[in-house]
């Protein structure tokens, strides 16, 4: 089995309301245990930003589905590799709300103008592991 880390950016067709991403994340997370999918998943009003981790089969099947989602638009893939470990293990999925990911982003980024889609994948990552850290302190909301 490859282990690979995806990443990706996309934008928004519409803001997804608590209870849709509520919805999003336990179909998600169901279905992402059944295929031994891990990962996080960053929502803002206008962008979503994803990191998956699994093996190449289901993760290649997992972006196919993406790509089709009609909550997406012009999703561009940020990064795809082979990974020794997983980084987010223990999450088959974590998901952020809009309403959490500004005081994330804004901590992160040192106040810049946040577009996912001018970031490189290190800027990416390590923007999604901080989602670890600040979950772990508990100063970030995260749907589990």
């Amino acid at each position: 089995m490859q282990l690979v880390q995806l990443m990706y950016v996309s934008k928004t067709k519409k803001t997804l309301s608590d209870d849709e991403l509520v919805d999003l994340q336990q179909v998600a997370q169901r279905n992402n245990e059944r295929d031994n999918i891990t990962g996080v998943l960053l929502t803002t009003t206008d962008y979503f930003m994803q990191c998956v981790e699994g093996d190449a089969y289901h993760i290649n099947q997992l972006y196919k589905k993406i790509i089709e989602d009609e909550r997406h638009h012009n999703v561009t893939l940020v990064d795809y590799h082979l990974i020794a470990r997983r980084y987010f293990s223990d999450w088959a999925l974590a998901v952020v709300a809009p309403s959490e990911s500004d005081k994330l982003i804004d901590s992160t980024l040192n106040h810049q103008i946040y577009n996912p889609f001018e970031m490189n994948s290190i800027d990416c990552l390590t923007l999604l592991l901080a989602i670890k850290t600040k979950n772990k302190d508990q100063s970030l909301r995260v749907i589990l």
